[in-house]
């Protein structure tokens, strides 16, 4: 028999998850990854200043062509947000050597790249990207 103690507790727990998920989100809400940076406002919530440099990442699905720039404040390696949110896989030894084939060469699922906005030059703010070579370049 199940005391009325843990019956209470049990229905505050479910109480409060409940009101947890109906809640409305915060004003200051975001999403984890954007379509694009259209704007400087994106652009600063969406990256995170390091040094002199502020930086954002993005990933390229190359089966898609979707193309993720994601919140670098809440993903600190492109692949928390692969394995997490868009393979929903766990971090198992099997899914990592998978997902880092992805750094070689041949692409086999994602580009992964990053975008830095230097503040370095005394001509003034500069933005560029990078992203992991797939093929050679031909000079």
């Amino acid at each position: 028999m199940i005391s009325t103690r843990r019956t209470i507790c049990a229905a505050v727990v479910v109480a409060a998850a409940v009101i947890a998920r109906a809640a409305p989100a915060a004003a200051d809400a975001q999403r984890a990854w954007v379509k694009a940076v259209p704007d400087d406002a994106t652009w600063q919530r969406y990256s995170r200043t390091l040094g002199a440099d502020q930086f954002g990442k993005f990933i390229i699905d190359v089966r898609t062509d979707e193309i993720y720039f994601i919140d670098v404040n809440l993903f600190d390696i492109h692949a928390d947000f692969v394995l997490g949110v868009l393979l929903k896989q766990a971090w198992t030894a099997d899914n990592i050597r998978e997902y880092n084939k992805n750094y070689e060469r041949v692409k086999p699922r994602f580009i992964l790249g990053y975008l830095t906005h230097t503040r370095r030059s005394t001509a003034g703010p500069t933005r560029s990207g990078r992203a992991i070579r797939s093929t050679p370049r031909r000079w």
